[in-house]
């Protein structure tokens, strides 16, 4: 499956920030902060009246508390949640979505970050009183 430009643009985004932070791993929390750069993830912010500014901050300050790379040359690794996070999506629109053919969006990414209960994005984005439902209902009123 060839990722849409945007998605792209999110995943090499993502990386970028655990790579500026010399973070051991990338992460939910740099993927969640990435996709806050989205269009319709802010709309769908905004929509909930969700300060985008205020996650920024929560997730810049965890993710500076995060693992550092001992050495300078290491190479960033993907965390299971991380990689888990983009095979569901990528499954999701790839099978599950067959008969409507409906594209992969950053967004999509956004919903599968809850099927990590335990990452710290994961509570972030609950705590800010987006549910899933929320994100997926926002999804299919936005194709």
């Amino acid at each position: 499956m060839q990722l849409p430009k945007e998605t792209e643009n999110i995943l090499q985004y993502a990386m970028t920030l655990a790579k500026d932070s010399q973070n051991i791993e990338l992460t939910l929390e740099h993927l969640l902060l990435a996709l806050l750069s989205d269009s319709l993830v802010n709309k769908l912010l905004i929509s909930k009246n969700i300060e985008k500014v205020v996650l920024e901050t929560l997730l810049k300050n965890y993710i500076k508390n995060l693992p550092m790379l001992d050495n300078v040359g290491s190479t960033v690794q993907v965390s299971g949640k991380f990689d888990r996070v983009l095979q569901r999506t990528i499954f999701n629109c790839l099978y599950k979505n067959k008969s409507t053919s409906k594209p992969l969006r950053n967004i999509d990414i956004l919903s599968f970050i809850y099927s990590e209960d335990d990452s710290y994005a994961t509570r972030l984005l609950k705590e800010s009183c987006l549910t899933r439902s929320d994100v997926n209902e926002y999804c299919d009123n936005n194709l």
